[in-house]
């Protein structure tokens, strides 16, 4: 079960944005959140040309405005009915935030994928980028908007989108993805993306196999993805499978994705022996630089959350 959800904040109000897909995860396993800034030793400007001088006040001043900033998000998550803790924490900020959520024994971070204002510097991409790769638990990555979001809002998925390839893998994924869900209110697409049979653009699979052996991929590819549908569907989650032809998986991915509605993908950061390339970590890589929606990655080396309700 989930209990516990870290969310690293950068300081800054568009930072915030990984906080409205949160509140209703949280609401729905009665999990704690737990804010998280990492504190950078302060270095105030020198008068002089010379090497900059360390203030201890300057620093102090700082913890003491970056704990005032938690206190007020903290605040904000207790208006809404969550519980949360406010943790200000020293070091590396990639390793500070991995080794607070192993303490917590995180089921997620949640996180945006780039920073703003004062700590800009040291909270861009290249973080989210080091957690994915050594975090051993799921990912939520929101892209920031353009204004901070409200107070009290909070964002429900409909639609979530789970590529995956014919492996175990998929079902890790599937149940790492069902934590987004709002029973009653999401749905969710398995899909696969394989070659297509004749050059052109990509074709949605159609049932039964011709004589082309990429037709036999298609059908292999549709009837076990629509095995793993009826499993879940049995559960009284609402799922379907779909098969796309594309030269380009993570292109065809990010297509499915703005043709049908789709507000929140799931996938995996890695692959492991034996998996085709749709799960391989490049194309991971171009579809979360390529959507604006939030992603949540799972590496299959990390075992995912129990699902919730609606999957029970």
């Amino acid at each position: 079960m989930l209990r516990s959800i870290v969310v690293p904040l950068d300081g800054s109000p568009l930072g915030e944005h990984a906080i409205p897909p949160v509140i209703p995860i949280a609401r729905r396993f009665g999990a704690t959140v737990h804010l998280l800034h990492v504190h950078l030793p302060a270095v105030p400007p020198s008068l002089s040309r010379s090497k900059p001088r360390y203030s201890d006040r300057w620093d102090e001043e700082m913890r003491a405005e970056e704990q005032h900033y938690l206190d007020g998000v903290a605040a904000r998550l207790t208006d809404a009915g969550i519980e949360a803790t406010v943790n200000l924490v020293d070091g590396a900020v990639v390793e500070a935030i991995h080794t607070f959520a192993r303490r917590r024994k995180a089921g997620l971070i949640a996180m945006t994928t780039h920073g703003h204002g004062a700590f800009a510097r040291v909270w861009l991409g290249s973080v989210a980028d080091g957690l994915v790769r050594h975090a051993n638990m799921p990912i939520l990555l929101v892209r920031p908007g353009e204004k901070p979001p409200g107070a009290r809002v909070e964002q429900v998925f409909h639609h979530v989108l789970v590529p995956v390839d014919q492996s175990a893998v998929a079902e890790e994924v599937l149940a790492c993805a069902l934590t987004l869900g709002e029973p009653g209110a999401t749905r969710y697409t398995l899909l696969r993306v394989v070659p297509p049979a004749l050059p052109g653009g990509p074709e949605l699979a159609e049932h039964g196999a011709r004589d082309d052996p990429l037709d036999l991929e298609e059908a292999r590819s549709l009837a076990e993805l629509t095995r793993i549908a009826g499993v879940m569907r049995a559960r009284g989650i609402p799922i379907e499978a779909k098969v796309v032809r594309h030269p380009q998986p993570a292109r065809g991915i990010l297509e499915y994705a703005g043709d049908h509605g789709i507000d929140a993908i799931a996938m995996a950061t890695r692959g492991r022996a034996g998996l085709s390339r749709l799960l391989l970590g490049s194309v991971t890589d171009k579809v979360l630089r390529g959507t604006t929606l939030p992603i949540l990655l799972y590496g299959p080396q990390g075992r995912p959350p129990a699902s919730s309700n609606q999957a029970a």
